[in-house]
């Protein structure tokens, strides 16, 4: 009996180098977080755009926002830079038809670019689906996965709009571009994606 307690108050001995590195490798960051390092994210930030359908209240900078205005605010900033950025970067779109224009408009702003951009860039797995928007009658299996990944297909837009928003009113204006500069124009980017598809 007294050889087990001495042996409970024995002094921790200091956790071998093998047994650190295994657990610093376990604490993985968020995707998002991992997407854009050099600005941090509340774990509620992070639930808040991982919910992109969703609409809760957010307090940034002391100050409570909605996250569909959240939302509203990035799909903006995102179309603006989006748009300045390809069709209207030049003065090509002067000689262009209403036709042409609005093709082009088709090009990027079509509901399978946003989803293919954040699959490719590893954060489309951490969007939340809403159980409640996929189906609340019985359907069969393969209708219900095509409602569930059209579901998540519209909350990866969601959560991308939501985190420019959030990237906007807490970190100003010139962070949101540098986000927009590079889902837009970067690897794996909106125009990168786009092109490919033009081929």
């Amino acid at each position: 009996m007294v050889s087990r307690l001495h042996t409970l108050l024995e002094p921790i001995k200091p956790v071998p180098k093998y047994l650190k590195k295994l657990a610093s490798q376990k604490v993985t960051a968020h995707p998002i977080q991992t997407y854009i390092p050099h600005l941090e994210f509340t774990s509620r930030d992070l639930t808040a755009i991982s919910q992109g359908l969703t609409n809760n209240t957010l307090t940034i900078n002391t100050q409570p926002y909605q996250t569909a205005l959240l939302r509203q605010l990035g799909k903006q900033t995102l179309l603006f830079r989006l748009y300045t950025s390809t069709i209207f970067s030049g003065q090509r779109y002067l000689a262009s038809s209403p036709y042409e224009i609005k093709n082009d408009l088709g090009y990027f702003t079509n509901d399978w670019v946003i989803p293919q951009v954040m699959r490719r860039n590893g954060i489309y797995d951490c969007c939340v689906v809403d159980d409640r928007l996929v189906t609340t009658e019985r359907i069969e299996y393969e209708r219900y996965l095509n409602k569930v990944k059209e579901v998540k297909d519209k909350t990866a837009i969601g959560s991308l709009f939501t985190l420019i928003g959030l990237v906007k009113v807490k970190y100003g204006d010139k962070e949101a571009k540098q986000v927009c500069d590079k889902l837009v124009e970067g690897k794996r980017g909106i125009i990168e994606i786009v092109q490919e598809e033009m081929k």
